[in-house]
């Protein structure tokens, strides 16, 4: 993995540290648990097969044979076509194939097949019409492999097992963590409100709730993340009436869990559903 960095794609290996970061980050804000972790994983995975479309092609050494093979003539014929520094030209691109088939092995087959082709393909631009009558067939076989290469087999594979890995860390942090409050009895905010809507399932509690309030008042909605929601519609039903304040354009705890397009979906429904629903906006700002 590269990260461009002032003006330069530098070599990047330690990517996935962020992206477990970011990935531990949501599974706090959103409150989510192991069980859903692990459906998420797999959820991941079906949908990446509906986006990418992977296809059967496989990389074998005979695929790789048949490349280099169909590479040289294309590339002797670059070389004679160029105007200047032609035997540099020519070795620069014989080497490069000799690297590849020296160095596919450690970087990867896929990896360094991937950049031959580019390679291919910043040469035979529609505007070298004459590697085009030249090598027809090996051109369009270079086209054709360059869109399925990326959805090929191994492709496949490795994001696969990425994906595996990523949640199989996130799933451990989430089970130390679990672990680390049972030991010492501790409950975080999250703990507060997953265990608040267990209690709002229960009917004694329920008929606590309805015998002593008539009405829900939730303010600065906001800032509601997608359980505070849940939690708030609930209470909503228990009550006579509901009454929800909130400025989309005021949402700031985005660290939290909060979704100004689940708070726009929200206010979208209450729209459409007029049955004993009002929708009212402040005509004038009294804070300035």
């Amino acid at each position: 993995m590269t990260k461009y960095v002032d003006g330069r794609n530098i070599s990047y290996p330690d990517f996935w540290k962020e992206e477990l970061k970011v990935l531990i980050g949501k599974t706090y804000e959103l409150c989510i648990s192991l069980e859903q972790l692990n459906k998420i994983q797999d959820e991941s995975k079906c949908l990446l097969r509906s986006v990418i479309g992977w296809n059967d092609l496989e990389v074998t050494r005979d695929l790789v044979a048949t490349v280099i093979k169909k590479l040289r003539p294309i590339f002797e014929a670059i070389a004679a076509k160029a105007k200047t520094d032609k035997e540099g030209k020519l070795k620069t691109l014989l080497d490069s194939v000799q690297e590849f088939e020296k160095y596919a092995e450690g970087k990867g087959v896929v990896f360094c097949l991937s950049k031959f082709i580019k390679l291919v393909s910043s040469y035979a631009s529609p505007s070298q019409k004459y590697l085009h009558t030249q090598f027809p067939e090996e051109i369009f076989y270079f086209a054709d492999l360059a869109d399925r290469l990326p959805r090929c087999r191994q492709v496949k594979e490795l994001i696969e097992r990425y994906i595996d890995t990523i949640f199989s860390l996130a799933i451990k942090w989430k089970g130390l963590y679990e672990q680390f409050k049972r030991e010492r009895c501790l409950l975080d905010y999250n703990d507060l409100l997953v265990n608040f809507n267990k209690l709002l399932d229960k009917e004694e509690v329920v008929a606590d709730i309805q015998s002593r309030f008539k009405v829900a008042l939730v303010d600065e909605f906001q800032d509601c993340s997608p359980l505070l929601v849940k939690t708030f519609n609930r209470l909503s039903e228990l009550m006579a009436q509901s009454v929800w304040v909130g400025d989309i354009k005021q949402a700031i705890y985005g660290f939290r869990g909060t979704n100004t397009l689940l708070i726009q979906s929200v206010i979208d429904k209450v729209r459409k559903e007029k049955e004993g629903n009002k929708f009212d906006s402040l005509k004038e700002c009294w804070r300035s």
